[in-house]
C-alpha cells in the first residue's frame, strides 16, 4: 500500500506525491519529505561513521588533537554502551 497524502487545497487523500487526484493542485513538499534523493542524508537507525579530519588548512598538530578527541569520544561511547548493556542484564 502506498503512502496516502492529504491535499492542502481540497482535503482529499491520494497516493500521487506530485499532484492531487481530485483538484489537480500541486502538492507542497513538507520538510519531512525534503532531501530524499540525497545519499548523504542520515537515515533513521543508521549508525554514523566517524570521519577523520583531513582538512589541509588546519595545522597537522591540531588535526591530530581533533582526531584523537574523536577516537576517545567513540571509546567512551563504547564503554558506556557496554556498561549500560551489562546493567540491563543484571537488572533483568
Amino acid at each position: 500500500m502506498a503512502t496516502q497524502l492529504k491535499c492542502t487545497q481540497c482535503g482529499e487523500w491520494g497516493e500521487d506525491s506530485d499532484r492531487c487526484p481530485s483538484c489537480a493542485a500541486e502538492r507542497q513538499v513538507h520538510s519531512t519529505f525534503a532531501n530524499q534523493e540525497n545519499p548523504n542524508r542520515h537515515k533513521a537507525f543508521e549508525m554514523p561513521t566517524m570521519e577523520w579530519n583531513t582538512d589541509p588548512q588546519i595545522p597537522h598538530w591540531k588535526r591530530s588533537l581533533i582526531n584523537a578527541g574523536k577516537a576517545m569520544h567513540w571509546a567512551v561511547l563504547a564503554v558506556g554502551g557496554a556498561i549500560a548493556w551489562m546493567a540491563y542484564w543484571v537488572a533483568v
